[in-house]
């Protein structure tokens, strides 16, 4: 066990974690899968969550790559869930059925940000949420629809985003990020989580792979330096990277996705965050049916819960 203090903010977890380097970010995309997928079979099974207490709120966000990712991809997501047993479930690039036959059919509290036809962020909870919803900001080039969805349980209020994965120059995502804060602060949130898949690194020229990543993007882009406009924007707001909590490059993700490149993350804004809430842990679990990894976090919260709202009423009854 180890615990720090950052900003007077406690984090306590138990990590036994596996982040390798990606081994290819610079080839083209079926070679970049190719190993993706090899070196995340190689360490299959790695940096899965403990057992949940009963007073922790357990969250995994996910992009699933519409579950086209391996042939079975629908159905091993949904085991994968089932084993992790979250309270809060969110699935990026979710498609509906009849891609996916186990989600849908869950009728317990759910919201779905529609960006196209049956397709979109799936949000769901079998606890009793104190509001459930979605927000549309925009369109994007190709007319989605951009926005969250937002979850509150228990004064935790957790907002799942997808940017902008279009223009390389991530203006298009500091617009986007600029109208989720002006959402936040307009409705007086507090504790708040800002998780799911960014479509930027928070990477600069300290990083061990920084010139290779820079290379890439410039002979794919020809931007010469890779944009950091959405990271820098929230660390100048006092949001917090959770993967920078744990004070050891070991514990920081190297790569979330199919490219090599580390785009999903978690932010908690520090202002309004209290204290008597605990980051237990954080994991991006080596599990290889999607395109990207899942984000799993562990939140101790303020006071015991009852027994009952933990019952994985949605998951157990099909």
């Amino acid at each position: 066990m180890r615990s720090i203090t950052f900003n007077y903010l406690t984090i306590i977890y138990y990590m036994d974690t596996n982040y390798p380097f990606p081994t290819n970010i610079n080839d083209d995309k079926s070679e970049l899968i190719r190993s993706y997928k090899k070196l995340v079979s190689l360490n299959k099974d790695k940096n899965y969550p403990g057992q949940k207490s009963v007073n922790t709120l357990r969250l995994c966000v996910y992009n699933v790559n519409r579950f086209s990712f391996l042939h079975n991809s629908n159905d091993k997501i949904f085991e994968f869930i089932k084993k992790i047993n979250p309270d809060v479930i969110s699935l990026i690039e979710y498609e509906n059925y009849p891609y996916d036959k186990h989600f849908y059919a869950i009728k317990k509290n759910f919201t779905f940000m529609e960006q196209s036809d049956n397709y979109g962020i799936l949000t769901m909870t079998p606890l009793q949420p104190e509001f459930l919803r979605k927000e549309t900001i925009d369109t994007n080039i190709i007319n989605e629809n951009t926005g969250f969805t937002h979850c509150c349980i228990r004064d935790i209020n957790i907002i799942t985003i997808h940017l902008d994965v279009f223009i390389e120059s991530g203006k298009k995502r500091l617009c986007e990020i600029f109208e989720i804060h002006e959402y936040i602060v307009k409705n007086g949130l507090k504790n708040v989580i800002l998780i799911g898949d960014f479509n930027e690194m928070n990477i600069d020229n300290t990083h061990p792979l920084y010139e290779e990543y820079r290379e890439e993007f410039e002979k794919r882009t020809g931007y010469k330096e890779i944009p950091n406009l959405i990271h820098n924007f929230l660390i100048k707001l006092k949001y917090i990277d959770t993967y920078s909590l744990f004070g050891d490059s070991d514990y920081y993700p190297k790569f979330s996705c199919w490219s090599g490149k580390l785009v999903d993350y978690c932010y908690i804004w520090s202002p309004t965050w209290n204290n008597n809430i605990k980051i237990v842990d954080i994991n991006l679990p080596m599990f290889q049916y999607s395109d990207h990894l899942p984000i799993v976090i562990d939140i101790k919260l303020e006071e015991p819960q009852d027994d009952a709202i933990y019952r994985n009423a949605y998951l157990d009854d099909i």
